[in-house]
């Protein structure tokens, strides 16, 4: 292996950094539910939360 040759390194999949949710239309799941639940994730990172204009 010369300097000039990269290390290499192997990518992990994105779904193995990244949750992935499904959610089907019975799950109750609306705009108001998404909204706390991301103002209840800015609150936990000291952020303000969101307001409820659209």
């Amino acid at each position: 292996m010369s300097i000039l040759d990269k290390p290499k390194t192997k990518r992990r999949s994105l779904h193995d950094l990244i949750p992935v949710a499904v959610v089907r239309p019975g799950d109750g799941i609306d705009y108001a539910w998404i909204r706390d639940l991301i103002n209840d994730l800015r609150a936990d990172a000291g952020l303000t939360p969101l307001t409820h204009e659209k």
